[in-house]
């Protein structure tokens, strides 16, 4: 979600009170514990609304007081660990997947590890990537929430106006039908660096100058890479383009950088090529640069790469929505496969909840378990709308389904993807179309199904991501050449960041606890088969040979079975 809510309006705007018909509940086991707490990154009015009411109902049911503690995403990472090294965890987190390594890998886990119960419900009942994104060591972490993939979203009215446009040649409308047909159909386009590549043409021809009193500006761009305030972004465009060209981005074993090949330097030239291929394109002062290209009256931008969580887009674009389609990441030259980035996020019990030994551990299970079972009875009321009244519930969506749907969030509960109705404020109270047939939600869904490729997990991930922003931006904000050397020095700097090999904790230094912990390990089970261990160098799932090998190489010493 993110810096969603500082460009567009959330389908949530209207505050959302929210009721239920409790005889139709479940109700959990009320624990001994009278107040348990949540961190999330929930901080719009809205959204704390939303929960409030959700949380005093919970409170209502069962006794248990909801203490929530919000902050914004770019400071939840820093606020999690502040606590944690201050004994403040907060029993309840919300968090990004791609912190779970360090969260649950630190000398004392700040992560309680669920029941075998709680595992085999996560993994049975949510979309495999997500569950995937979950989980670490064999381990399922918490509960899985939303869900994001990445695509190529197209205009298809940009194309059809270039189509039909008399002073586009016979040649070039036949090309771009040919690349319309191929988009509606999901069939995933091929780019190389040539000018005629597929991709690089049909971007080229639908990118439309303006002239201005300082120089021509682009007015409608054929293909605009989408750049956010934070790295993540910036680092999960590249991912999907990376993957799709046939490339990797980091061996965690040895460990090294794999992004600074042929083809990762192909995707940054890529983006080099369509940014900066005019010396007068500014893209910060250019009329379309890409949020707010969506209205009716502007419909700017032809094609860009795209994560889930943009819906914000359906409320700026109105009846243009339409007009959007969904595809594959297009595949390079070094490819062979469209690959879609996929992340989510989860929430999770803290291992300082299991400590206080009160009951609170329990009562958290309880309270993520309620908000994320199927229901079939309540509303979500809308105050301020009374010509619109209750807008009724699907049939066995959760609590956390309902607020991600409603909010333009793809929900990773199965059943909530099955059974979840997007809210259409124009059809007057009625309930909008399912998410299967809403062609925005769908085509994320099946880009994640088809072709995800879930986020690599691994410590000081927050840092690397920091680097692989900076590079992304320095190539298409700043212009800077050659794109090889910015990629080079991308790639130094992570080497420097990555843990060594047989840092168990990874915290970038192998030390005696390392070596005590993997002797503990690898003696402990029969076979070498100790999944919960933390000894796991080759991040292989279990502790074994390989593993002792490498850390006594690293102390020098040589290994005799």
């Amino acid at each position: 979600m993110k810096l969603k809510k500082k460009y567009s309006m959330c389908l949530l705007a209207n505050l959302l009170v929210f009721t239920v018909a409790s005889a139709f509940l479940a109700l959990p086991v009320t624990a001994p514990v009278t107040k348990i707490t949540w961190l999330t990154h929930w901080t719009e009015p809205d959204e704390g609304f939303y929960w409030g009411n959700v949380t005093a109902e919970y409170t209502k049911l069962t006794g248990v007081t909801i203490e929530m503690y919000t902050i914004d995403f770019e400071g939840l990472h820093d606020e999690i660990n502040n606590r944690y090294l201050g004994g403040q965890d907060t029993d309840m987190i919300h968090m990004h997947g791609m912190w779970i390594t360090e969260m649950a890998n630190w000398k004392k886990p700040c992560l309680a590890e669920p029941s075998d119960l709680v595992q085999a419900d996560i993994r049975a009942n949510w979309a495999d990537q997500a569950v995937k994104g979950s989980t670490w060591k064999n381990i399922t972490w918490g509960y899985p929430s939303e869900y994001n993939s990445w695509a190529l979203v197209y205009n298809r009215k940009l194309f059809n106006d270039k189509i039909a446009d008399p002073k586009t040649s016979l040649d070039d409308k036949t090309f771009l039908q040919g690349v319309l047909n191929k988009l509606e159909t999901d069939v995933p386009l091929t780019w190389d660096l040539g000018a005629t590549s597929e991709f690089v043409r049909a971007a080229k021809l639908l990118t439309e100058w303006n002239a201005t009193p300082t120089g021509d500006v682009i007015w409608k761009s054929g293909f605009s890479p989408f750049i956010e305030g934070m790295s993540e972004e910036q680092r999960y465009q590249f991912l999907s383009m990376l993957w799709s060209n046939g490339g990797d981005y980091l061996n965690l074993t040895r460990p090294a950088p794999l992004f600074n090949s042929t083809n990762g330097e192909q995707v940054m030239q890529l983006y080099y090529n369509l940014g900066f291929v005019y010396d007068t394109y500014d893209p910060l002062a250019s009329l379309d640069y890409w949020f707010g290209a969506w209205t009716p009256e502007q419909q700017t931008i032809a094609m860009i790469i795209f994560p889930t969580w943009m819906t914000g887009v359906r409320n700026a674009a109105g009846d243009a929505f339409a007009n959007l389609g969904i595809a594959p990441i297009p595949i390079g030259p070094s490819g062979s496969a469209s690959v879609s980035a996929v992340y989510n996020w989860l929430n999770v019990v803290t291992q300082k909840a299991v400590d206080k030994k009160d009951g609170s551990a329990e009562a958290a299970w309880a309270f993520l378990d309620w908000i994320n079972e199927p229901r079939a009875a309540g509303s979500i009321k809308l105050p301020g709308a009374p010509d619109i009244g209750d807008v009724p519930r699907g049939d066995q969506v959760s609590i956390m389904g309902d607020y991600l749907i409603y909010d333009s969030i793809l929900p990773t509960r199965k059943t909530d993807q099955v059974n979840g109705r997007v809210w259409d404020r124009r059809a007057a109270g009625h309930v909008g179309k399912l998410l299967k047939d809403d062609h925005w939600f769908r085509g994320f869904n099946d880009t994640a199904n088809l072709y995800g490729h879930p986020d690599v997990p691994f410590v000081k991930a927050t840092e690397v991501q920091y680097e692989i922003g900076t590079m992304f931006e320095k190539v298409v904000t700043l212009g800077a050449t050659p794109v090889v050397d910015v990629v080079e020095a991308a790639a130094s700097d992570i080497s420097k960041i990555l843990p060594v090999t047989g840092d168990i904790d990874l915290n970038g230094i192998v030390d005696l606890f390392d070596a005590v912990i993997l002797v503990k390990d690898y003696d402990a089970v029969p076979g070498y088969k100790w999944t919960r261990g933390r000894s796991d160098c080759t991040d292989d799932g279990y502790a074994g040979l390989e593993d002792a090998i490498i850390i006594m190489q690293n102390y020098g010493r040589t290994w005799t079975p």
